[in-house]
């Protein structure tokens, strides 16, 4: 069999591998001696032509076959199968050249010679030297070694994160005393000699170098994100929350925190903290819709069903443009009160637009900070007052509630504590504090004040404990909120009355025109008072559309379904089949079944985990609607836990992307030990951090 015949069986038989083109090539074209004869007549001539070996010599790619006696192309015989030179062969002398000069000239043979001439190069490739081979086990060794040394920082950076560490410590390069990150690099080196060894020697990836930690954290910070952004692509609809907070640098930022619910289950992120670019409505406003369109929310409009605001710009007018705007762009995204809020803390942020009532609250928070600062002051206090004034803190919303109370039952009390402070101390600082706070429990316009709002704050309470009920209605919540607005025109009419009566014998023209000032700021706080709670508690229909779910109830509807409630969700949901869904329920309540669940998010796990979304697919998407929307507090999954463990980061004064990646990381530590490939991530864009300054890729042999 010629070479020509065994590279045609071979390819027939699908075994022409690379390796076999290297033998062909290295062995050359084969150039046998054929017997081709042709005759023909040329100009009534009779003409004889025969093969000769300088034909050879017209193509350096042809070859000839002795058992077909034919010439063929050996580049493309290795490569296609050409009807002409590769399959039937050439025996037609005398247009030889025409054809070798229209072969030479296509495409497919071009091609061909390419592949030909690369043969040599893939033969160095298939035939690396023990030396390269080695390279490259030695250099993927050391990729594997870097990865698993950086694999044990990120673990000590998780630690970290999950039980609330900063990762260095103010004065950590004077004390002498390791920061909690440093020191877990320190233990983990003590149990591992390659990882001791490896910190010891390193001159590139020091883990206890700022540079490396800040990169580490902005890689965890960044995979973390990128899986709440693909879990928020997947989920049907979305809830914002947009808290502002003030940082231990008093610094305001936006800690921004969604819900939103996947595979039945709900979930609550934290994704990260903003610095706003200022305090206007429009300013607040561009932010949220940046964050939500680098979300891709923008992609489906009607995916943001709830926003929730507190603490950001919380004047009706402001609070108002925000939602308002926002609502521009995402039509189905109901403004909801935050219920972690109590509604004192609205109060008092509504009514502080009034210089005064700011001045107010400026000092009754000097009280608690005067005695927390001294635990010789708190004892002495605690001679007089049995209940210790509470802690001023941004994180305790319920503060200035609280210490108005103590203040103003416990005023004459807390006078004494004051003159024994200025009677026995010998700090001149600490006299002239007690003096000041002294003097203003015999001021005029703080006691004013003080009583002002002791009269309003208790109904307050009520309003919060009355819309955290379980069961509320449509009716109940309007007459609640009611109750509150009449009680507040009450305080109002009566604190000015008494006001008015008190001072009627007053002749003085000064004096009637300072009471006059209060009386009309008073007048401007109740008024800012009613508007705020009315604005912040225009909706509330779905607390009541969720008492459809509740157990409890199921007999009393299957005897009387509750019409009304379903005309609510017409109202707010028109994208539920409401006639299905009336239907789905009536079943629901008339099945003893389905009594065991109660609630909304029971009851939704019901349906996926029994694989029943299809059948009640109106009442499932109802109940995804209900769980993505903030509820009350009764219910602990409802409210935003996660917003009061976020504000446990402000003590640090650090870096917003530093303070965001240590806050995700313990907020959101069970999304994180969910995600099995998290560290193989995080060393991933590490990687692509580093652009190559550390070998943390394999390579391929």
């Amino acid at each position: 069999m010629s070479v020509v015949q065994l590279i045609k069986k071979l390819k027939s038989a699908n075994e022409l591998n690379p390796a076999g083109r290297v033998e062909f090539k290295a062995n050359g074209r084969p150039v046998p001696e054929l017997k081709i004869r042709q005759s023909s007549r040329d100009k009534d001539k009779e003409v004889h032509r025969n093969f000769r070996m300088s034909m050879y010599d017209l193509a350096s790619w042809m070859c000839g076959c002795e058992l077909t006696d034919s010439l063929y192309c050996f580049v493309c015989l290795l490569f296609t199968d050409d009807p002409l030179w590769c399959v039937t062969g050439v025996k037609d002398l005398k247009h030889l050249k025409e054809r070798i000069r229209k072969h030479s000239l296509s495409a497919d043979h071009m091609k061909c010679s390419i592949d030909y001439a690369m043969i040599d190069s893939a033969d160095v490739r298939l035939q690396l030297d023990s030396a390269y081979r080695k390279s490259v086990t030695d250099f993927n060794e050391l990729v594997s070694k870097n990865r698993y040394i950086l694999n044990k920082m990120i673990d000590c950076v998780k630690f970290c994160g999950a039980f609330e560490l900063a990762l260095q410590e103010n004065g950590e390069a004077y004390s002498g005393t390791p920061g909690a990150f440093r020191g877990l690099i320190d233990f983990v080196a003590e149990l591992d000699p390659i990882f001791k060894e490896y910190m010891e020697n390193s001159i590139i990836l020091k883990g206890t170098s700022k540079p490396i930690q800040d990169e580490l954290l902005d890689a965890m910070l960044m995979v973390a994100q990128e899986q709440i952004k693909r879990e928020i692509l997947s989920a049907k609809y979305v809830a914002l929350h947009v808290e502002e907070v003030i940082d231990a640098s008093d610094k305001a930022l936006m800690a921004f925190i969604v819900r939103y619910v996947l595979s039945g289950t709900l979930h609550e992120r934290f994704l990260k903290f903003v610095s706003p670019p200022g305090t206007s409505d429009q300013q607040i406003a561009s932010m949220i819709l940046q964050e939500l369109e680098n979300l891709e929310v923008n992609k489906c409009p009607e995916k943001l069903i709830g926003q929730s605001y507190d603490r950001a710009s919380s004047s009706g007018g402001k609070l108002g443009g925000v939602q308002k705007r926002v609502r521009e762009h995402y039509p189905s995204a109901k403004f909801i009160h935050c219920y972690a809020s109590p509604i004192s803390s609205i109060v008092q942020k509504a009514a502080s637009q009034e210089k005064m009532v700011r001045v107010f609250f400026a000092n009754l928070s000097g009280f608690s900070r005067f005695f927390d600062e001294s635990p010789k002051r708190t004892a002495t206090l605690k001679e007089f007052v049995e209940i210790r004034l509470l802690k001023a803190s941004p994180a305790n919303w319920s503060f200035h509630s609280g210490c108005m109370d103590i203040v103003f039952f416990y005023r004459k009390d807390i006078a004494l504590c004051l003159e024994r402070i200025i009677e026995v101390e010998k700090d001149p600082d600490t006299i002239n504090q007690a003096i000041c706070l002294s003097g203003f429990l015999q001021n005029e316009d703080f006691l004013y004040w003080l009583n002002f709002f002791h009269l309003i704050m208790p109904h307050c309470d009520i309003l919060f404990n009355e819309l955290q009920k379980r069961c509320i209605d449509v009716s109940s919540a309007k007459t609640f909120l009611d109750a509150f607005k009449s009680s507040i025109k009450a305080v109002r009419e009566n604190t000015l009355r008494d006001s008015e009566q008190s001072f009627a014998c007053e002749n003085s023209n000064r004096r009637r025109k300072i009471e006059d000032t209060k009386r009309a700021a008073a007048l401007e706080v109740c008024d800012l008072i009613t508007v705020e709670i009315t604005n912040r508690f225009g909706f509330c229909d779905h607390l009541v559309i969720n008492q459809l779910f509740y157990s409890d109830q199921f007999v009393f509807y299957k005897n009387m379904f509750p019409d009304n409630i379903l005309a609510l969700i017409k109202k707010n949901f028109p994208s539920i089949n409401h006639s299905k869904l009336k239907t789905e329920l009536q079943v629901i309540y008339d099945r003893e079944d389905f009594r065991v669940s109660s609630g909304a998010i029971p009851m939704l796990k019901l349906f996926m985990n029994n694989n029943l979304s299809e059948t009640f697919s109106e009442s499932v998407k109802l109940l995804t609607m209900l769980c993505t929307l903030p509820m009350t507090t009764t219910e602990s999954e409802r409210c935003f836990p996660t917003l009061k463990r976020v504000k446990t980061f402000l003590r640090n004064a650090m870096g917003q992307q530093k303070l965001s990646a240590l806050a995700l990381l313990s907020v959101e530590k069970s999304l994180i030990n969910e995600m099995g490939d998290f560290n193989e991530r995080v060393i991933q864009h590490f990687a692509n951090l580093k652009m190559g300054q550390i070998d943390l890729k394999f390579k391929d042999i």
